[in-house]
């Protein structure tokens, strides 16, 4: 299991790197011509290997792993950590992942980017088609892991990550962004909303898609792989190397 203090700090180096996505693509455009959009999505593919890698894993000694609220879910759904456990890393990762947005928000209070500032997520398509295509993205994506593993052992979070990048690219916010982590979603309220905006109900009715959506595909998925164990995984070419020597 993974410690507390190592979840809360990967959640803050994850939330405030991923978050740097749309201003770094701003600074870089004038170099690269190339389109925002674009821009963001490498960031995201490079950012996503990095965080979840191998090298990155064993660094944080597997925090990596509670970055994702729905993530959690899912492992305490299949029986990999306790109640308890559940809910201190979601409290944690909810935690992270606000201070990662505070930290860079304050950052740009600084060294300033413009047209740049953070809003809470409002899904494009409504409550409803938002709160679909989290569930099935969370289900699919998440999903992934369990398929690839099988067949590409240590080389799965590339082609997750390649996967997320896809579907977020292509999905273009046109439903709710493909966020499929609550936590993201709970973060930037917080940061425009301050607590007492967690006691509203329109505040609710934005995050509904977000944090029901993504749970209810990470709940979906957490009952498949009880019902049906995913396979074990594929050894990679350096495990079966080291079997013929």
């Amino acid at each position: 299991m993974a410690n507390g203090t190592l979840v809360l700090l990967s959640c803050t180096a994850f939330s405030y790197v991923m978050n740097s996505m749309a201003p770094t693509a701003k600074l870089l455009k004038p170099y690269t011509g190339a389109d925002e959009a674009v821009l963001v999505s490498t960031l995201c593919f490079v950012y996503l290997m990095l965080f979840s890698s191998p090298a990155f894993s064993k660094l944080s000694r597997g925090a990596n792993g509670s970055m994702n609220s729905s993530g959690i879910l899912i492992s305490w759904f299949t029986g990999k950590q306790s109640t308890m456990k559940f809910l201190l890393e979601t409290v944690l990762c909810v935690t992270g992942t606000y201070f990662g947005l505070f930290l860079l928000a304050l950052t740009l209070q600084y060294f300033p980017v413009e047209g740049m500032s953070f809003e809470p997520l409002s899904a494009s398509g409504g409550r409803y088609y938002g709160f679909v295509t989290e569930a099935v993205a969370t289900f699919v994506i998440f999903g992934m892991d369990r398929v690839v593993k099988g067949i590409s052992g240590a080389q799965t979070y590339i082609l997750v990550s390649a996967a997320y990048v896809a579907a977020s690219h292509y999905e273009g916010c046109t439903y709710s962004c493909t966020i499929i982590n609550p936590a993201s979603a709970i973060s930037l309220q917080l940061h425009k909303e301050g607590l007492q905006g967690l006691f509203t109900l329109g505040v609710w009715e934005e995050l509904f898609p977000y944090v029901f959506g993504a749970l209810t595909g990470a709940v979906l998925l957490g009952l498949v792989n009880v019902l049906y164990p995913p396979p074990p995984p594929r050894p990679t070419s350096v495990e079966n190397l080291k079997k013929t020597i």
